[in-house]
């Protein structure tokens, strides 16, 4: 006897249900909203790129590659589900003819990654947002991503109950170079300070130390990347901790305090602070920062930076850019736990039947499309009426001498009415 077949869902590639869609689509809603409010346009990008795409920089390899959807197709191009959509929107700069800048692009979509571990804010399979400035390098720029990441989750009811932790990558780098670091070395470091919360004191030391670190300049690195706080108490701490760092980091320093200032314009500077332990990927070149909740229960709610360099790895035009993604499935599971999820009630419009289909069917037929050209969501009885029709706003029902007399059956509720159908709009609006 041949086996069955396993036809349970791949794992890390979830099944959405209307229900549970709903939740997606209230926060979508929201975010889309809130970015457009900040004069983002939406774009829509392919879910499948040639895999040399993300091969153009082996920094970049090494941390994605691995994870990649990767096959070859019928004409044997090599290909992968997108991972990550910042070179796509790179490649997309560079391929328009015409340019305006500065660019303000979004776009919610599906992205796709091996991970090793289901977590709760990234699975194999995850819906994002992702949201670019493309063409301006200023602290004006900067702040405007930040104060949009930060009114999303202000318009979520978030806003007490997430902080947007703030780095620098050439102040990480430099740390490091000044700690003993090589510059081969680099991303290998970079990586160690991105996973410092999720190893131990001890493997933090061990890995540092198989890179060639002594104890003192491990020391010293751990000590650099724990300072964290408000914007400007960090940047007083940085120089008074060592001013080597300081002064060769004098222009981030000074960045950061304009920074704070714009921030407080915005009114989103309370969500922000300084935490010299933020990495992220190997492609960004300044401002990194990540959305996490407060208690620390979740990883990274959302995340971004400035990446000036790569879309110049893609084409003639050499623009700077700074974006972040928003991710769903962690925001989402914080909602809950904050109990901020208010979804409006599921109510599933008009559903219109028939006591006579052989005799009423057309005219029922008729209503749902009146109904539907005004705008309103209406179902019909197809020979099965749903098991629950108390989740429609209306229903109504044709009297089998509707021909004669012109009468409905209105439910609305609790309230059930006989009318004309001349009285049928002004009840389905109330």
């Amino acid at each position: 006897m041949s086996k069955k077949r396993d036809l349970k869902s791949v794992n890390g590639f979830k099944s959405i249900y209307p229900e549970d869609w709903l939740k997606w689509q209230y926060i979508q809603n929201i975010v889309e909203k809130t970015v457009e409010s900040f004069g983002f346009k939406r774009i829509s990008a392919p879910s499948i790129e040639r895999r040399s795409l993300y091969e153009v920089k082996p920094p970049w390899s090494e941390g994605l590659i691995s994870q990649t959807f990767s096959f070859f197709d019928n004409q044997k191009n090599y290909l992968t589900l997108i991972p990550e959509q910042t070179p796509t929107r790179s490649r997309m700069v560079q391929e328009l003819k015409k340019i305006e800048l500065p660019i303000r692009w979004y776009d919610t979509s599906k992205r796709w990654r091996q991970e090793d571990k289901i977590k709760n804010d990234r699975a194999k399979e995850f819906l994002q947002t992702d949201i670019d400035i493309i063409g301006c390098d200023s602290v004006e720029a900067d702040a405007d991503i930040l104060a949009c990441a930060a009114s999303i989750y202000k318009s979520l009811g978030l806003g007490k109950e997430v902080e947007i932790s703030i780095n620098d990558r050439k102040l990480l780098e430099n740390i490091l170079f000044y700690a003993g670091v090589k510059p081969k070395d680099c991303y290998a470091a970079v990586k160690i300070v991105d996973d410092k919360e999720k190893i131990s004191r001890k493997e933090f030391h061990n890995r540092f130390k198989a890179i060639g670190l002594a104890n003192k300049q491990i020391a010293f690195i751990y000590r650099m990347i724990s300072l964290s706080g408000s914007i400007i108490n960090c940047v007083q701490k940085v120089k008074k901790i060592n001013k080597n760092i300081a002064k060769k980091s004098d222009e981030i320093l000074k960045r950061f305090i304009q920074l704070s200032d714009i921030l407080k314009w915005y009114g989103v500077y309370d969500m922000c602070r300084l935490d010299l332990s933020i990495a992220r990927g190997s492609f960004y070149t300044g401002i990194i920062f990540e959305v996490s909740d407060k208690n620390k229960k979740l990883g990274a709610l959302s995340g971004g930076g400035r990446y000036d360099w790569l879309i110049s790895m893609y084409g003639e035009r050499d623009l700077p850019a700074i974006g972040f993604g928003f991710g769903y499935m962690g925001t989402i599971e914080k909602l809950e736990e904050s109990k901020l999820l208010n979804l409006p009630p599921n109510k599933s419009g008009i559903f219109v039947s028939c006591e006579n289909p052989k005799k009423n069917y057309k005219m029922a037929i008729e209503l749902v499309n009146i109904l539907r050209e005004e705008g309103r969501v209406a179902e019909i009885d197809i020979g099965k009426k749903p098991d629950n029709l108390e989740k429609f706003n209306v229903f109504i029902l044709l009297k089998s001498n509707f021909y004669n007399d012109y009468l409905a059956e209105i439910n609305v509720g609790q309230k059930k009415n006989i009318i004309k159908m001349d009285d049928i709009y002004y009840v389905s609006k109330n």
